[in-house]
């Protein structure tokens, strides 16, 4: 039996151990790459790509919601000109 390694934290996946595995198909069934995850280094990893997805996502939305708040505010006659910076705006609200 060939040695299988875990893609988070690369030891050795013991056999009785519990496992998550993935496998990429270019012409099914033909397995063309696989990976394998020790069951709770994979819902580590998974977590960790939402979070990171989350936290792109919201910084995205800062960048837009920040120039229309400014424009509105604008509209409405309130002067925001003595506002903190834009570097400093971005640093408070991206994660």
């Amino acid at each position: 039996m060939k040695k299988v390694f875990c893609k988070r934290c690369n030891k050795e996946i013991k056999k009785g151990e519990k496992v998550a595995g993935m496998h990429t198909y270019n012409n099914f069934p033909e397995i063309s790459d696989e990976c394998y995850f020790h069951f709770q280094c994979f819902l580590d990893w998974r977590n960790e790509n939402i979070e990171n997805r989350a936290k792109k996502i919201y910084a995205e939305t800062i960048k837009k919601v920040i120039p229309q708040t400014k424009e509105m505010l604008k509209g409405l006659g309130i002067n925001n000109e003595e506002e903190t910076n834009k570097s400093d705006l971005q640093k408070v609200w991206t994660c």
